[in-house]
């Protein structure tokens, strides 16, 4: 109605919070939020200790693994050097081998089956190098000398020519290197050893 006060035809303005009541609202939204901060740090830490502990564990596993492979070649090689150093025959037998000596059917069968020993269990130290078990270089620093002393004696170098096929290549190829790296340099070390050493060098000829 046109005498109406103009005031009396607008909605009735939304009632303002009390001061009070608006900065708990917000104290408890800074709370909470800080607990959210709180919580994501404590997760960090939490995530990293646990890769810590993983580490940890991974490294120590490791270790026990490389031990217990350490044991076992030990104990494989321990049964090839008691075979010899029990018996004298025996030993009289692996070093005629060795240097060539005819052999019969069942000492040639000996024999094959002795170097066969050697070469897997040396291809054993070779597969646990490549795959991390052991420790870097162990094959090339402890292993492959030993069988390549073997390898390249008078008896030992056709029976790793005829039955070098039944390894695997990348083995094969790696003692194929370490002979070649013994023969041309101080050879088994040992003058006595049937793989001896270096061939001698011939003296220049003197001219008349």
């Amino acid at each position: 109605m046109p005498g109406m006060d103009a005031n009396t035809d607008a909605a009735p303005a939304a009632e303002a919070a009390p001061p009070s009541e608006t900065s708990a609202k917000g104290r408890w939204l800074i709370r909470l939020q800080a607990g959210a901060h709180i919580a994501e740090i404590v997760g960090v830490i939490v995530v990293v200790a646990s890769l810590f502990y993983l580490s940890t564990q991974v490294q120590q596993n490791t270790i026990q693994l490389q031990r217990a492979d350490s044991n076992a070649t030990q104990t494989h090689w321990q049964g090839i050097r008691l075979y010899f150093a029990a018996d004298r025959s025996r030993a009289e037998f692996w070093s005629n081998a060795l240097n060539g000596a005819e052999l019969d059917a069942p000492d040639r069968l000996r024999f094959n089956a002795l170097m066969s020993e050697h070469t897997w269990a040396t291809y054993q130290i070779w597969d646990s190098t490549g795959r991390g078990v052991s420790e870097r270089n162990n094959f090339i620093n402890n292993a492959a000398s030993p069988l390549a002393r073997l390898i390249c004696t008078a008896g030992g170098r056709p029976w790793w020519t005829r039955f070098r096929v039944e390894y695997p290549p990348p083995f094969a190829e790696d003692m194929d290197k370490a002979l070649a790296n013994m023969l041309a340099g101080p050879g088994s070390g040992d003058p006595d050893h049937p793989c001896g050493g270096p061939p001698p060098v011939a003296a220049p000829a003197v001219e008349g």
